[in-house]
């Protein structure tokens, strides 16, 4: 590491002696070659980074080490920031004037002096535009790594979203945070984090710019003495390092993750506030000790991050080590208030109060930055497409498609338009035109269409020239209807009249629909209720259209870990209710906000006994797998349920169509469009399946082929599962439904788990008195109206076996699963047995041992377990009873392993029961063992029953018998028993 600190980058005039004016922020250019520096003497400079690589230079008079100065602003330039990549515009802000200026280089390179001073400017510098829009300092500045926007931080506690090609103010986000500190860009481009003055971190959601999480915990006992609060997000998108966070007494810089928002990590080490921190924008392999590691692998990879604060020194840290790479103090005489890395990753540039700039160079990290792509493979993992667009690489191609344009059109097109009215005037033209319109109707305020019921006028807005507004006819989803085609049959062509009503607004008049010839062409059947109440007709705003790529580009996410809520999924079981439940037959229209909605449940699921709580719908989020397989870890499904309509908080708004679409590393692999919002999705090697509002499920095969028609369900999904290759489908009615894809066969064809909500309550009372008082107050309790369903357990999670039987845990630390030929739920774990010797006995991964995995999952289910209470007290006072439960428990768990078809803990089981047998004494258990396991002779049949010489159709009994000798003959007082089992599987009959 070498520290290095240039005296000549300085803000101070040649002929001014004494304290220099504080640098408040310093920034890199993306090519490396210049840095650019914000003070306290209002001023911006650009400097030549050679001199500080190179001593060479450095002596070199014809090496100009001031390359230009930028005085527009008139108070102290707190923030300057290159835009990404090409580094076109330098944007900086000041604290008096409360303006943002973005300058934007010449190009030609001239020797100019600076007004009053004898400095000179090899650079031309202009300001390109002026931006205002905050009402006091302007703190913190920050580019989206596309360009697409520009954010700023401001001391009046609001946040202005710019747009980075016009400039134009997108979005001003405002709301009760205090002063805002520093922002910081999601790389990924789905968030915005800014860090208040409040003692808060705000996280923002891009597609709607409204919160998405407010982390407060890191930041309550912080001090209040930092200028800045600089967070930074790391390359990959995986956290964010906050500035100014405290971990007791320390001064830490917290890290938040990105899958919860929880700061579960802090990096502790400096003695006072921390101002600001900064990531490396590289990827970097590193050993055990720091070093380059012999085999460069994904497990060595590591994003480096350096911190700077009020202590007056620098540390680097690295999320592979507990401690700081490297540690620099005492290089500052004030507070560090800015960092800033070299784009190859291998220099760090700060600067603080005192006025002077540092560098540390890293050059051993040269042999150790990991590729771009390496990168862009995390971000992949979270909705970031780095897609660009594909050449063609040869003539025959170019040929190819010059063949395929020539080719005649199919007339679906033409006959679709025929069918809903269109005439020449508002048909496209074969270059994609409307047509110009040269009679006086096209001054007319109406459309011809033929489909009133069909269409949906909107409005659509070009930037091409001047601002011109065209109305066109778009049809949206027909209803149902049989139509018959005949070229001699052409429809009648009616009017439709646009009406301007008091409140401004436009509405179609409905007229009836015709046909020339009536007695061919059946009438279109009345289309559904809930078609009827989400079409209409209405004028969307006009936008421009940079504005609309700019929101499809900018989508929110959720990266739930599962399907299932932390809190479980709320249910109801109508049977508990004294008094019948009204039930509305009409479903009045909704009002859908811009980002998330509740889904239509149909009249089915408001009649059923059980009522499970149906997933929010939201605007776009995204699926990935879990688990250990890096070959489908890559993929990545993304769902934009697209919300059309107006804009106005007057009008309503409907979904039009949903957008789902495959990936992998960033590469995007099939997509296809669906007519209901999609709620929920999954996916394994050989299927993805994807579950909608409208209780379909939709399989496709892993190149995007339909498996089969949408399966339609009787409710809404609220539970999808998938597991080569099955898949589990959960219900608001609270059916199963699972399927063996690979066979289209079912296993369960929806069998109901209101059972299981049944017996899964909490033990009540044994007094009959107190039986009477809960009743009573239970009435009272639906007197007022409140629900009295309030012990009504909740689904935390379902999963799926290999051999099709499912496994559903309830927040009562319950687990069930389906005995396919008993038809019936067995209930396979429960908190009775918590006095077990063998209770949390995990054996093994989760995929091969569902017995240690539903073991875990009980212990860290976190939820109601009245029943473990009672037998921790009842124990206490009976000793005896643990042996008894215990050997209980190990017989269930057996039976649970022979019915999930797990063979290796079947085997542990077995051994587990053998020695607690011995241990107890149980002869009589004992010799039903093994005459079970030994059969004919010693287990005669009966009622013609045949005995089975296998467990699960593969163990041997005989087999598992001798395994399981040697551990019950650790009792000497079965020893006669023993031998006379061990003589007679030895013997060479039964060898």
């Amino acid at each position: 590491m070498i520290i290095s600190k240039p005296h000549w980058i300085s803000h101070a005039a040649e002929r001014e002696k004494g304290v220099k004016p504080a640098i408040y922020s310093i920034h890199v250019h993306p090519d490396g070659k210049r840095i650019a520096t914000g003070s306290l003497d209002t001023t911006v400079r650009i400097w030549n980074t050679d001199p500080i690589f190179d001593e060479t230079a450095e002596s070199n008079p014809d090496c100009h080490k001031l390359l230009c100065t930028l005085a527009r602003h008139s108070g102290a330039v707190l923030c300057v920031r290159w835009s990404n990549n090409e580094g076109r515009y330098l944007a900086s802000s000041s604290d008096n004037d409360n303006v943002i200026i973005v300058w934007e280089s010449e190009g030609e390179s001239f020797a100019t002096t600076v007004f009053g001073s004898s400095e000179v400017n090899y650079e031309t510098w202009r300001p390109k535009q002026y931006l205002r829009g905050h009402d006091s300092d302007v703190q913190d500045l920050a580019w989206s790594r596309d360009n697409v926007y520009l954010a700023s931080g401001s001391v009046d506690g609001s946040v202005i979203v710019w747009n980075g090609t016009t400039f134009d103010q997108v979005r001003r986000i405002e709301q009760q945070g205090g002063f805002v500190k520093g922002i910081t860009w999601d790389p990924v481009g789905k968030f915005i984090a800014a860090q208040y003055d409040n003692k808060m971190l705000k996280i923002w959601r891009t597609s709607d710019w409204n919160v998405e999480q407010e982390i407060r915990a890191p930041f309550i006992n912080a001090p209040s003495t930092t200028f800045f609060r600089r967070p930074s997000w790391a390359p990959t998108g995986t956290q964010i390092v906050t500035a100014n966070a405290t971990n007791g007494a320390h001064c830490v810089a917290a890290i938040i993750s990105r899958e919860e928002w929880v700061a579960d990590v802090s990096l502790v080490g400096h003695k006072c506030p921390i101002e600001v921190a900064s990531f490396n924008p590289h990827l970097f392999y590193l050993g055990e000790n720091g070093e380059n590691p012999a085999e460069k692998s994904s497990e060595h990879l590591s994003t480096v991050c350096a911190l700077g604060g009020q202590d007056r020194s620098i540390s680097i840290w690295t999320t592979k080590f507990e401690r700081p790479l490297a540690v620099a103090t005492d290089i500052f005489e004030g507070n560090v208030y800015d960092l800033s890395w070299t784009p190859d990753g291998q220099a760090l540039f700060a600067c603080a109060h005192d006025g002077t700039v540092a560098c540390i160079r890293l050059p051993e990290f040269s042999e150790q930055i990991a590729p771009e792509d390496q990168v862009l493979r995390q971000l992949a993992a979270f909705g970031y497409n780095s897609e660009s667009s594909q050449l063609p690489e040869s003539t025959l191609q170019l040929d190819i498609e010059d063949t395929n344009a020539k080719q005649p059109k199919p007339t679906t097109a033409r006959r679709f338009a025929d069918l809903m009215g269109e005439t020449t005037e508002t048909l496209p033209t074969p270059n994609g035109q409307l047509p110009d319109k040269t009679s006086s109707s096209s001054s007319t305020t109406t459309t011809t269409t033929a489909a009133a019921a069909n269409t949906t006028t909107t409005t659509t807005t070009t930037t091409q020239g001047e601002n011109s507004s065209t109305t066109t006819t778009q049809p949206s989803r027909p209803a149902d209807a049989d139509f018959t085609s005949s070229s001699s049959n052409q429809p009648t062509v009616l009017q439709q009249t646009v009406t301007v009503g008091k409140d401004g607004k436009r509405r179609i008049k409905p007229v009836t629909i015709r046909s020339s010839s009536s007695a061919v062409s059946p009438g279109p059947r009345p289309a559904s209720p809930k078609v009827q109440s989400t079409q209409h007709t209405g004028i969307v705003e006009a936008r421009p259209a940079a504005n609309v790529v700019r929101w499809v580009d900018g989508i929110t996410y959720d990266f739930p870990e599962s399907n299932i809520p932390a809190s479980g999924i709320g249910s109801v079981v109508a049977g508990n209710k004294r008094e019948p439940m009204e039930v509305d037959q009409g479903t009045p229209p909704r009002k859908r906000p811009a980002w998330i909605d509740s889904a239509l449940l149909p009249p089915a699921a408001a009649r059923s006994q059980v009522r499970l709580g149906v997933p929010k719908i939201r605007a776009n989020f995204v699926w990935t797998p879990r688990g250990n397989d890096k070959q489908n870890k890559a993929i990545l499904m993304e769902c934009d349920n697209h919300n059309t309509g107006t804009n106005n908080t007057s009008a309503s708004t409907t979904w039009d169509c949903a957008r789902l679409s495959v990936s992998s590393h960033g590469k995007k692999l099939w997509h296809d469009y669906l007519p209901s919002a999609i709620m929920l999705m999954g996916g394994c090697h050989e299927f993805y399946a994807a579950a909608c509002e409208d209780g379909s499920v939709h399989l496709y095969s892993s190149t995007g082929r339909r498996i089969l028609p949408p399966i339609v369900l009787e409710s809404t999904i609220v539970l999808l599962r998938c597991s080569d290759p099955w898949l589990v489908c959960l219900t608001a009615t609270g059916l199963l439904y699972t399927w063996d894809v690979s066979k289209l066969s079912s296993r369960l064809d929806g069998v109901s788990i209101a059972p299981l909500l049944r017996v899964a309550q909490i033990p009540g009372s044994l007094d009959e008195d107190e039986d009477e008082e809960d009743e009573e107050e239970e009435d009272e309790e639906e007197e007022d109206g409140e629900d009295g369903d309030k012990d009504t357990p909740k689904i935390k999670d379902v999963r799926i076996q290999k051999n099709g039987l499912p496994l559903v845990i309830t927040n009562y630390q319950q687990a069930f699963t389906y005995h396919p030929g008993m038809k019936v739920w067995l209930r396979i774990s429960d908190a009775w047995y918590i006095v077990s010797e063998f209770w949390n006995s995990s054996l093994g991964h989760p995929s091969d041992y569902p017995l240690g995995w539903l073991s875990a999952a009980m212990t860290l289910n976190g939820g109601l377990d009245p029943i473990g209470k009672v037998m921790l007290n009842f124990v206490e006072g009976n000793k005896e009873a643990v042996g008894t439960i215990t050997l209980s428990h190990i017989e269930i768990q057996l039976a649970v392993a022979a019915l999930l078809n797990s063979k290796s803990e079947y085997r542990q089981w077995l051994k587990i029961y053998a020695k607690k047998l011995s241990a107890e004494n149980a002869q009589e258990k004992v010799k039903e063992l093994c005459h079970w396991l030994i059969g004919p002779p010693l287990l005669p049949c009966v009622d013609g029953r045949h005995w089975e010489p296998t467990v699960m159709d593969s163990l041997s009994k005989q087999d598992l018998l001798r395994d399981i000798l040697p551990l019950l003959g650790t009792n000497r007082q079965l020893q006669r028993l023993i031998n006379e089992y061990n003589t007679y599987i030895n013997s060479p009959a039964t060898l």
